[in-house]
């Protein structure tokens, strides 16, 4: 409709303090997990390998590939919401 327009500011709304610091923890927090679980997984690789369990290692490569990614999505998630909105 003509003469209306909405636009929602961040920088006027309350809590924002609050909310960028919950945002940045959880991020920390969840990279903190990423990195848990390749150094699990590397070392569940590392064992299997070494004692002939091929279930093991295959989980342990899993880990691996599953934490570096979410790794890389977390430390690229403002480039692509920023690309996403923008």
């Amino acid at each position: 409709m003509p003469g209306i327009t909405v636009n929602p500011d961040w920088r006027d709304m309350p809590g924002r303090e609050k909310i960028e610091m919950f945002l940045d923890t959880a991020s920390q927090v969840g990279l903190a997990c990423c990195i848990g679980a390749v150094v699990i997984g590397g070392a569940a690789m590392g064992i299997g390998r070494a004692s002939g369990a091929g279930q093991a290692s295959s989980r342990g490569l899993a880990m691996v590939l599953g934490g570096g990614g979410g790794a890389v999505l977390i430390l690229l998630a403002p480039a692509l919401i920023g690309w996403a909105s923008g």
